[in-house]
């Protein structure tokens, strides 16, 4: 009962994981789902899941390694932002 608590006083989770057993529980009652199936079924979902999950973090590291290439093509290491105009953006360098 302490655990029905505390997973109600933050109303989102608790709410959800309760909404989400009791729609198991009523395809198992209304459609004679067994445990085995729905275990097959939830295991599949998890499956895709973890698939899409990879492949979008697999995107992410794709479009970040295109985009620090491209930024290194377009900005050399001599050829900075504001060098050609004059602008340091070298702070080691002091009036002497």
């Amino acid at each position: 009962m302490m655990l029905l608590r505390k997973l109600l006083k933050n109303r989102g989770l608790g709410m959800n994981l309760l909404a989400s057993l009791c729609l198991l529980a009523l395809f198992i009652y209304t459609w004679d789902l067994d445990m085995g199936e729905l275990g097959r079924r939830l295991l599949a979902i998890l499956l895709a899941l973890v698939i899409l999950v990879a492949a979008a973090a697999c995107i992410g590291w794709c479009l970040y390694r295109f985009r620090r290439r491209t930024q290194q093509d377009i900005y050399p290491a001599d050829d900075t932002p504001g060098h050609e105009r004059g602008i340091s953006t070298d702070r080691k360098q002091k009036d002497d």
